[in-house]
C-alpha cells in the first residue's frame, strides 16, 4: 500500500514528481486490473493529494468492487419484504425468490429477538416455478404476542435438508416489532451474501481436513465461520474465518482449512455461517453437499 503526505511530496526534487506521476499511473492501472476475489484498498487508506489522481484511484476501487459483486451467483434466496428496519405491527407480507429446493419449500418466521428468542409466527411456503427452478415466494404470517412496546425481531426465510433437516441456506432481515404504524421498506436485490466456491457440490473430501474457499460480504469484524456435518446431521469440524475485504459491508474472498474426524465414508454438508454478535443468531449461511471420507 502507498502512502504518501504533503511533507513528503515537498522535499522531493524535480525529477521525483516524473516518477511518482508514472508511480500513479500505473498503480491505477494496476488496481483496475486486479482479478475477482482481491481484496482492495480501503477508502482512506491512501493518501494521494495529487487533485485528480486521488479521484481516478478511488473510481477503480469502487469498480472493483463492483466487478467482484457482479461475477457471484443471485442470492440463493433473495428476501425482498420486508427490507431491513422494517418496522412490524400486527401482520406481516413476505415475498421474494429462491432457488429451487427440495419440494419446491420454504420455511418463513418471524421472531422476537432475546434470551430466549420468540417465534410469533412460522409457517411453510412453495416456491412457484418448477422443481428445479427458480422463482417466487410470498406468505402472510399474522404476528400474536409482541407485547405494546417496540422489540427488535428478525424475519427468517431458510430451505431444509431432507436427510438430516439440518438448514442448508438461510437468508434474514432485521426489523422492530411493536405497536403504532407499520413501516415496511422494501429491499434491494443483492448478490449471494455467502457464495462458496470450493469444495463443489458431490465433490469428495478427504484426508481430516477440507479447504474451503469463497467470497462473501465481510460481518461483524469480518468473521464467518464454517461447519462440517456428517450424513445424520452430526457437527465433526468447524473453523472461523476471516474474510478479506477492504472495509465492512464489502464482499471479499475468504479461505480456510477445517479439519474434521469422519469414522466412515458418506454424504455430509460444509455450511458457512454469519453470525450475530447481538443476540447469537445466525444472519445468513450458505451450504454445498459433499462426500466425505475419513
Amino acid at each position: 500500500m502507498l502512502a504518501i503526505t504533503l511533507p513528503a511530496i515537498a522535499d522531493m526534487r524535480p525529477a521525483r514528481y516524473v516518477i511518482l506521476g508514472v508511480a500513479v499511473a500505473t498503480l491505477a492501472c494496476g488496481w483496475a486490473a486486479q482479478p475477482n476475489g482481491t481484496p482492495i484498498p480501503a477508502s482512506g487508506e491512501t493518501e494521494l493529494p495529487l487533485g485528480g489522481s486521488e479521484t481516478a484511484v478511488h473510481a477503480t476501487a469502487a469498480e472493483t468492487q463492483a466487478a467482484m459483486t457482479g461475477a457471484l451467483p443471485d442470492e440463493a434466496i433473495l428476501l425482498l419484504t420486508p427490507g431491513s428496519g422494517s418496522h412490524l405491527v400486527d401482520h406481516v407480507h413476505i415475498e421474494g425468490e429462491a432457488d429451487s429446493t427440495f419440494e419446491q419449500t420454504l420455511v418463513v418466521e418471524v421472531v422476537l429477538l432475546g434470551d430466549p428468542e420468540t417465534v410469533l409466527a412460522r409457517e411453510p411456503v412453495i416456491i412457484q416455478a418448477e422443481l428445479g427452478q427458480r422463482g417466487p415466494f410470498s406468505a402472510d404470517l399474522s404476528l400474536t404476542g409482541a407485547g405494546p412496546s417496540d422489540q427488535p425481531g428478525e424475519v427468517r426465510v431458510y430451505a431444509t435438508s431432507p436427510r438430516d433437516g439440518g438448514v442448508t441456506h438461510l437468508a434474514t432481515t432485521q426489523v422492530t416489532i411493536g405497536s403504532g404504524a407499520a413501516d415496511v421498506r422494501p429491499a434491494e436485490p443483492a448478490p449471494e451474501r455467502i457464495a462458496i466456491f470450493s469444495p463443489s457440490p458431490a465433490a469428495v473430501v478427504r484426508g481430516g481436513t477440507a479447504h474451503v474457499e469463497g467470497q462473501a460480504l465481510a460481518s461483524f469484524e469480518q468473521t464467518l465461520v464454517a461447519r462440517i456435518y456428517a450424513a445424520d446431521g452430526t457437527l465433526i469440524g468447524q473453523a472461523p474465518i476471516t474474510v478479506q475485504a477492504a472495509d465492512y459491508g464489502a464482499w471479499g474472498p475468504f479461505a480456510v482449512d477445517v479439519p474434521y474426524t469422519a469414522a466412515s465414508a458418506g454424504a455430509g454438508r460444509i455450511s458457512v455461517l454469519d453470525p450475530s454478535p447481538a443476540f447469537g443468531q445466525t444472519l445468513h449461511l450458505a451450504s454445498v453437499e459433499i462426500q466425505i471420507e475419513p
